[in-house]
């Protein structure tokens, strides 16, 4: 599993919840893991200063919290890269002599990309910035756990990392893995992109983009993924924030989860004034929007879409040295984010043992064995999507309201993510540091280990 954690975990830094410690749940969880022999990735979420804007890191750089800008290299400054150099050794230290935690993450989705009106500076991190960062990083744990493997995100960026298997780099030394994360739900409109090309993206692209970053950098594994094909989750984009790249019309919506009660009146549909640049979220039936209820169009019903795209998907993680889903359970109640819920929805397996997906026909077909015509016609049908929201895009990155022409917010993302090369932000799930052969696939936080496919 894949457990993420901030750098406030000890409830010692006075600008973030002092004397709120969260510590002691991560014991809890690593010792409910160890006594089901499930292994663990810690993985660092969050850096003073931010690696990336967005509030999964603790601190939003967008509304109605944040100003929407963002220095890139502001985490990178001296000060703040000390705190979460002895954040990393102690949580280290803390597992050093407990086998459960065989990886840990160094820094989850640093910026990797440019965006004007959400990353104002230094964006997107140079690729040498990083590098010295993760190598600090590693001296950092080293010196206290060497047992652990270190895994470095891809900030977005699948094909630079090169670098990291020069000689003299101490990475394959070190056992050191590549995370990327697969995201279909950042497509511009995904819900209306034909649903050959979520599957062919899905059964043929990511075998071979994986194999070719193990190949040429280092092991990968895929640390994200989920079965979204839209932004439109609840907040999903940041609280206060809408679906930016969907139509929020055309999301789904379910009964919001008791939890929201907790949250100010404005943030769980109960009215009240909004903060300023507040968007989205449940409405006033106390409902919360999710991906659409509907399949994307294609000749496969609702849940035998869903089911050859997580078996498509699974397919071609299994090319990785493991994979994590993300989440083991959302909060609101969705089986593209769950999975508990999608495995409800027979969609997933009870066990990978024995378990063989479909191999898609990359070659003489489309990823459902139709005519070449058929892949022709998803093509055009993409392209248009695409065109139909550059102006929408463009708005968004001048920092307009575009909302009356598309239904879509105020957005962030990057022009790379909507041109659809599939390692977009967000969500972390669970994976199995592996050897020298494709390992395990575990989903985080499930407490349930699937082992893989053959591949």
């Amino acid at each position: 599993v894949r457990l993420p954690y901030g750098y406030w975990l000890f409830g010692d830094r006075p600008e973030f919840c002092p004397g709120v410690s969260s510590v002691e749940y991560v014991d809890k969880a690593v010792g409910w893991a160890a006594a089901h022999g499930i292994k663990v990735v810690l993985d660092l979420h969050g850096v003073p200063g931010s690696q990336n804007g967005f509030d999964n890191s603790g601190e939003s750089h967008k509304p109605p919290f944040g100003d929407a800008s963002l220095d890139a290299a502001a985490w990178l400054a001296e000060e703040r890269v000390n705190v979460t150099m002895g954040v990393l050794a102690k949580v280290a230290a803390r597992y050093a002599g407990d086998d459960t935690v065989v990886a840990m993450g160094l820094v989850n989705e640093p910026i990797g990309f440019s965006f004007s009106g959400f990353c104002d500076a230094n964006c997107p991190i140079p690729r040498e910035q990083l590098v010295s960062y993760y190598e600090r990083a590693w001296a950092a744990v080293r010196v206290v756990n060497p047992r652990v493997v270190p895994v470095l995100d891809v900030s977005f960026r699948n094909n630079v990392w090169d670098v990291l298997s020069e000689e003299g780099a101490p990475w394959r030394a070190a056992g050191a893995m590549l995370d990327t994360h697969r995201y279909h739900g950042w497509w511009p409109r995904g819900s209306e992109v034909p649903q050959v090309a979520h599957l062919r993206r899905a059964g043929c692209g990511a075998h071979g983009d994986i194999r070719a970053m193990d190949r040429t950098a280092l092991p990968t594994l895929v640390g994200e993924w989920s079965l979204a094909v839209t932004d439109c989750m609840t907040y999903l984009n940041g609280m206060g924030q809408a679906a930016s790249l969907t139509n929020p019309s055309a999301c789904g919506r379910v009964k919001c989860p008791e939890t929201f009660g907790r949250l100010p009146p404005w943030a769980r549909g109960g009215g009240g004034a909004r903060p300023q640049g507040a968007v989205g979220g449940p409405d006033e039936d106390g409902m919360c929007p999710v991906d659409p209820l509907t399949a994307p169009p294609g000749p496969l019903d609702f849940d035998e879409f869903y089911a050859r795209f997580a078996q498509y998907a699974m397919r071609g993680y299994e090319a990785s040295r493991g994979w994590f889903f993300w989440n083991f359970k959302s909060e609101v109640g969705d089986p593209r984010w769950g999975f508990l819920d999608a495995h409800d929805a027979g969609w997933l397996p009870d066990t990978l043992d024995g378990f063989k997906p479909p191999v898609a026909d990359c070659k003489s077909s489309d990823a459902m064995g139709l005519p070449w015509d058929g892949l022709l016609y998803t093509a055009v049908a993409s392209v248009l999507l695409l065109l139909l929201s550059l102006p929408c895009c463009a708005a968004v990155a001048c920092g307009w309201d575009c909302s009356a022409a598309s239904g879509a917010g105020r957005g962030q993302g990057s022009f790379t993510q909507m041109l659809g090369n599939g390692d977009t932000p967000r969500a972390s799930a669970g994976s199995h540091a592996g050897g020298a052969e494709p390992s395990s696939s575990v989903v985080e936080l499930t407490g349930v280990h699937l082992p893989a496919a053959s591949s």
